[in-house]
């Protein structure tokens, strides 16, 4: 585990102005993220003043002493507006590791429950979900100072769901039924490898009451060439749906490959309780990996903010094909950071949402969740 920080959000972005032309100021509040701005007239001129009581004019913040008049019969003022949910704004203190898909000998993995999370607690994992099917494995001894095991099952044939943090298992029901059904219990309900399931966009699409679904599987990927499935993600995104992308080993530690250790999640939580850990995963608040880690993910009035380990390429991935950027750093050298501005210098975002990925010299890759985006590119003149 490790510190969290500079996880923090703002809320205004204020493009430049725009042509010359007349202009109406509005009435009332306008929200943006979490900062509420209203526009002012005072003697034929036009002001926007923030919650801080800052006067926004043009493309700056200008405080009181620095205040620029606009004659509203020169000027025309054209706004972006950027409303944006960060799943990494303001929430938990620490990040910790850990899988939440994981096979033991109550069902078809070969360590015992035991032995399992053993494996995991010498690897540095700060948490484990055994999910055996169709079988809740009871590990709570294991636990120690450090290492945390979170009751967890796997259910269902031919689409599996995880149902993390459960308390009972009911393995007779179709997976419409079962999401239902996992809804009204407490713990997390998370479709598992689509891809390796053969599982149809109709199905996954018309399904309702998970919060995720596994974009990356370790030992489908390397057992089965079937451990990727990121652009389901993209697909259940860009049609508007709110789902989170996990990545995990899926791990039955054959006897040719162990496939343990090869796809995790690092959550932020203020403790390393399942109450905690579970409301991190339920936000949003964590990343998926195979090895690169982000320590921050910033969004402000002006843009987005990331900081990582050293990689070779930072991507920001949105809705359409003429959106989003992917940075490459020069040869021998690495990026660590990157900021993308709201205000289309670059080619813009989306709406719906931008998510980030960044990769290591290995190639190993690590996923953001997504920032839920609306509004982006969308110029208003104000005329009310």
């Amino acid at each position: 585990m490790r510190p969290c920080t500079g996880l923090q959000d703002s809320a205004l972005y204020w493009p430049p102005l725009s042509c010359p032309g007349r202009v109406r100021p509005g009435h009332g509040p306008t929200r943006t993220g979490s900062r509420t701005i209203s526009w002012l007239n005072k003697g034929g001129d036009c002001f926007a003043k923030s919650a801080r009581n800052d006067i926004v004019s043009g493309s700056r913040f200008l405080t009181n002493p620095q205040l620029r008049r606009l004659r509203h019969r020169d000027w025309c003022i054209t706004i972006t507006m950027i409303n944006y949910e960060n799943p990494y704004a303001g929430r938990g203190t620490t990040w910790f590791k850990g899988n939440i898909h994981a096979h033991t000998t109550e069902s078809d993995g070969r360590l015992s429950p035991e032995r399992l999370c053993e494996v995991y607690r010498q690897a540095g994992y700060d948490f484990l979900a055994v999910t055996d099917h169709n079988e809740l494995t009871d590990t709570t001894a294991y636990s120690r100072p450090g290492f945390l095991t979170i009751p967890g099952v796997e259910i269902g044939y031919p689409d599996h769901v995880l149902h993390i943090g459960a308390r009972s298992v009911n393995s007779t029901l179709d997976m419409t039924q079962l999401l239902r059904e996992l809804q009204r219990e407490s713990g997390l309900a998370i479709v598992a490898h689509p891809h390796w399931s053969n599982m149809s966009w109709d199905r996954i699409a018309t399904a309702n009451d998970y919060v995720g679904i596994e974009i990356y599987g370790y030992s489908p990927d390397i057992n089965r060439g079937r451990g990727y499935s990121v652009q389901l993600w993209d697909m259940l995104l860009e049609s508007g749906r709110r789902v989170w992308g996990f990545a995990v080993d899926d791990c039955h530690y054959g006897q040719e490959r162990p496939n343990c250790c090869g796809g995790w999640i690092v959550a932020a939580a203020n403790a390393l309780t399942q109450v905690d850990v579970l409301e991190a995963i339920r936000r949003g608040a964590f990343y998926s990996s195979q090895g690169p880690s982000f320590y921050d993910i910033i969004t402000t009035g002006e843009g987005l903010h990331v900081r990582c380990s050293p990689v070779k390429v930072i991507r920001f991935i949105s809705q359409t094909p003429g959106a989003g950027w992917s940075f490459h750093a020069r040869t021998g050298e690495h990026l660590r950071e990157m900021f993308v501005r709201w205000d289309g210098q670059r080619p813009r975002l989306s709406p719906n949402y931008v998510r980030i990925e960044i990769v290591d010299d290995a190639g190993r890759i690590a996923w953001s969740n997504p920032i839920y985006l609306s509004d982006v590119g969308n110029d208003k003149d104000v005329d009310t």
